[in-house]
């Protein structure tokens, strides 16, 4: 792999975790006056709209995926779909900065995944770097006597779906257009949507909710083409542990958005989790040197 891909890999890693933290915040936003399906519609249409644009733009409609690609651009959008929903309803009950500690461990399973399906050599100093994150997230979590809030557990269940995702997304070819790929997965977020909210009284839609629903499609479109494209030039066992850097912008951004910081444990757990991602970055670089 060139050097300029992994560089590019890791710079669309980080710009995706910080999109994927913004939008967060914004949905959740909406979801305070805004039932999840309802919410799902109104953010759906112009995430839809922008990723569109961008699709046409690139000239993607124009060489849309043929035979293996398109079975996996079906894949990869049922598994958004998955990940959206379970995600979504747990940070509607959770403060974004709890449930993004637990999304941080897909670059763990991520890495694991791929040394076991896609063949990438993951050394034993990586490996140990990102164990510790994982130890990182439980002091996160803190389960207690009774385990896991359902929450929770429907967070890890919105992990095992991003992991799923990503490595459908790792093989598809270059060929597909990541403006192409976030449009697919929007569009299904938002027929789900559309069909659930047929069932369920709506709210009035303020101007706030608007403004709300608009910038997190600009947020959502923006993460969906750099995860993509990421995932598609980036070795996943090199851009995986970036994900935690979104533990960081959703900290911040939960702050300033719902007055709500973590405490010192939680922070502690944090500080490991980046630590260990820090570490495997600097000893993949030292590695390929």
């Amino acid at each position: 792999m060139l050097k300029n891909d992994r560089l590019r890999g890791i710079a669309l890693m980080m710009l995706a975790m910080f999109a994927f933290a913004a939008n967060d915040t914004f949905m959740k936003l909406l979801l305070v006056n805004l039932p999840l399906p309802q919410a799902l519609v109104v953010r759906g249409v112009p995430a839809c709209l922008m990723l569109g644009f961008l699709a046409w733009r690139a000239g993607a409609f124009a060489h849309l995926p043929q035979g293996r690609d398109r079975k996996l651009l079906l894949l990869r959008s049922l598994g958004e779909v998955l990940a959206t929903v379970t995600f979504l309803t747990a940070l509607a009950h959770m403060p974004l900065a709890n449930l993004t500690a637990i999304l941080q461990s897909v670059p763990l399973a991520a890495t694991f995944a791929a040394a076991l399906f896609l063949g990438e050599k993951v050394g034993w100093r990586r490996t140990l770097a990102v164990s510790v994150g994982f130890i990182g997230v439980l002091i996160v979590i803190r389960p207690n006597e009774e385990g896991l809030s359902p929450w929770a557990l429907l967070g890890l269940v919105s992990v095992a779906c991003v992991v799923f995702r990503d490595l459908v997304t790792r093989k598809m070819s270059r060929d597909v257009a990541p403006a192409l790929t976030g449009l697919c997965a929007a569009a299904l977020v938002w027929c789900l949507g559309l069909l659930w909210s047929a069932f369920i009284p709506w709210e009035p839609v303020t101007s706030q909710n608007l403004v709300a629903a608009v910038l997190g499609a600009a947020c959502l479109s923006v993460a969906f083409i750099a995860l993509v494209s990421a995932l598609q030039i980036g070795d996943v066992g090199l851009t995986a542990p970036l994900r935690y850097s979104q533990l960081l912008w959703a900290t911040l951004l939960g702050w300033i958005a719902f007055n709500h910081l973590p405490d010192l444990v939680t922070l502690g757990g944090a500080a490991l989790i980046v630590a260990s991602g820090v570490f495997t970055i600097l000893r993949e670089a030292r590695r390929r040197a």
